[in-house]
């Protein structure tokens, strides 16, 4: 399966954001977290939501803040997780 581009990345992951949490995102680089937009119980579901839509398991101890804080940090994080991803 090829990597998806990381615009492509960005589409799923503002489509995840906002249309199936229901999270207000003003843009792509908008923290979520020192807004209050994103709360603890909000990233586990975020997780779990990028799990199923890019078919990959995010291991527990690569659980950061920071990569999770805007959509851009997760788009970043993302790329670089399935890059390292066999197969």
């Amino acid at each position: 399966m090829a990597l998806p581009s990381q615009a492509e990345c960005r589409q799923r992951v503002t489509t995840i954001v906002v249309e199936r949490l229901h999270l207000p995102v003003s843009s792509p680089d908008a923290d979520l977290v020192a807004t209050g937009v994103l709360d603890s119980l909000g990233l586990v579901e975020l997780v779990a939501q990028l799990e199923g839509e890019f078919g990959t398991t995010i291991p527990f101890e690569e659980i950061e803040v920071d990569s999770f804080r805007s959509i851009d940090a997760v788009v970043t994080y993302l790329t670089e997780h399935l890059a390292r991803q066999p197969g």
